[in-house]
């Protein structure tokens, strides 16, 4: 266990504290405001307040932990040990910056609040993001700032460590579009035909489909199966099932192929929802996609993968929560990879 101390003791600090030391490091953490508590204590302890005391590895705090609503930060970054970082504090503490006021920063994506230019699909840019102006989006620097943090605690208490952790590969699939010339509809159907005769290269193959000579070249889910089973694979499906759209272009959700689709792979794996364009604005929308879900496969739905990668901090998260989803895999920039 390890005991944390502040003269203050907020919703913030616990969280990035507990996201730290609990979700990453694996270890129990307490929490005191009482500075004799602190001091009389015999475990691993972490000071985190503007002065050392007798005891504790002392973290100087900054203030972003102890504010309360958003404001613009003026942020200097800086090398420490090869690494950037931000947050400067005074020469009496361990690092000379604050590695959790730095670390909730980038975690709690605290600029996505700010005001901010935004792309045609009203997504936050990369160029935008304080990791991608001073190149360190391609680092996971909250995680080297971890190490840094656990092997500190660990030369400092003889015959503390931290429990192990073990790498593991999760595989995520968006089924944007399960076919592509079957199961269409017939307006849809004459659409595509219209199209391919227009000047498209696809009309031979298209047709060869339609009339059961020729395999979709979308439907490769036996092949994917195959795969997951050979390597041991668990993966997630997230499937569209918004109506039809300019952004949402999927197999009508009333189709039996696609439902049977649907259902068949959740027989073998997690199925969640992938919330359509549409939907992101509206949670009427989006409860009735959940709802669609659960109707084809008998489950609760609880997770989810944004379409378009759309996410607007805090109203796509709320509407989430709002319909029982308790873990998102989108948050990533759309036009460039990093952290």
């Amino acid at each position: 266990m390890i005991l944390i101390y502040s003269h203050k003791l907020t919703p913030r600090l616990r969280y990035i504290f507990k996201t730290i030391f609990t979700d990453v490091l694996l270890s129990k953490v307490v929490f005191t405001d009482n500075i004799e508590e602190f001091e009389l204590s015999d475990n691993v302890k972490i000071n985190y307040s503007p002065s050392r005391l007798k005891s504790g590895t002392f973290f100087q705090s900054s203030s972003i932990l102890f504010e309360t609503g958003i404001k613009e930060q003026h942020i200097t970054t800086f090398e420490f040990n090869g690494h950037p970082c931000f947050f400067s504090v005074g020469q009496d503490s361990e690092f000379p910056f604050d590695p959790f006021a730095a670390s909730f920063y980038l975690i709690s994506r605290y600029e996505e609040y700010l005001p901010h230019i935004k792309d045609q699909h009203e997504r936050f840019l990369a160029a935008e993001s304080l990791a991608y102006q001073n190149n360190f989006l391609d680092q996971p620097l909250v995680n080297t700032w971890i190490n840094k943090i656990s092997t500190l605690i660990e030369e400092e208490h003889n015959g503390f460590h931290f429990p192990k952790r073990t790498f593991s590969y999760l595989s995520t699939i968006d089924i944007d579009n399960a076919f592509a010339y079957k199961h269409k509809g017939f307006i849809r159907l004459l659409g595509g035909l219209a199209k391919a005769l227009l000047g498209g290269n696809d009309l031979s193959e298209r047709l060869k489909v339609i009339f059961g000579n020729g395999h979709d070249p979308y439907d490769t889910f036996d092949y994917q199966l195959n795969i997951h089973k050979e390597y041991n694979i668990l993966p997630i499906y997230f499937f569209l099932l918004g109506d039809y759209g300019l952004n949402d272009k999927n197999i009508p959700v009333k189709n039996k192929s696609f439902q049977s689709l649907i259902k068949s792979l959740s027989d073998y794996y997690e199925v969640g929802i992938h919330p359509s364009y549409a939907s992101n604005t509206n949670i009427k929308i989006l409860t009735k996609e959940i709802n669609r879900l659960q109707s084809i496969t008998h489950r609760n739905t609880s997770k989810s993968r944004q379409h378009f990668l759309k996410l607007n901090l805090p109203t796509t998260y709320r509407n989430l929560i709002d319909n029982d989803i308790v873990a998102d895999y989108t948050m990533g920039y759309a036009e460039v990879s990093g952290f």
